[in-house]
């Protein structure tokens, strides 16, 4: 018997290395912060490029398109189609100029627009 519990041990000691420790449980409130931590660059300049967006775009047209992303130097919105999407389309490039001028950190490239589904 004393033999058999030797083996027992034995081979838990040889097995232990493949037995996973569970992971201790991080709190809630630090998987927050680290995450907002790594956003906090990401949500800066979205706040930036769209305090600019406020200020160059007419109301009128504004009523009419959402700037919904800012991914790798493009902003994304979404237009009514017909003329807003139209008139839209002539001012991307000195909107992008603008947008450049007021938020330099961003690095924003071009501005891509989709049809808004109805």
């Amino acid at each position: 018997m004393a033999g058999k519990r030797r083996d027992e041990d034995l081979l838990w000691a040889a097995t232990a290395w493949q037995r996973k420790v569970p992971p201790a449980a991080t709190p809630v409130g630090r998987t927050v912060q680290e995450y907002l931590a790594g956003s906090d660059r990401a949500l800066r300049s979205a706040g930036q490029v769209l305090d600019a967006w406020d200020q160059l775009v007419p109301t009128t047209l504004r009523e009419h398109c959402t700037p919904v992303a800012l991914e790798r130097g493009r902003l994304m919105v979404e237009v009514d189609p017909g003329p807003y999407m139209h008139e839209l389309q002539l001012a991307t490039a000195e909107l992008v100029t603008a947008l450049k001028a007021r938020c330099p950190r961003v690095r924003l490239q071009k501005i891509v627009l989709r049809a808004r589904g109805r």
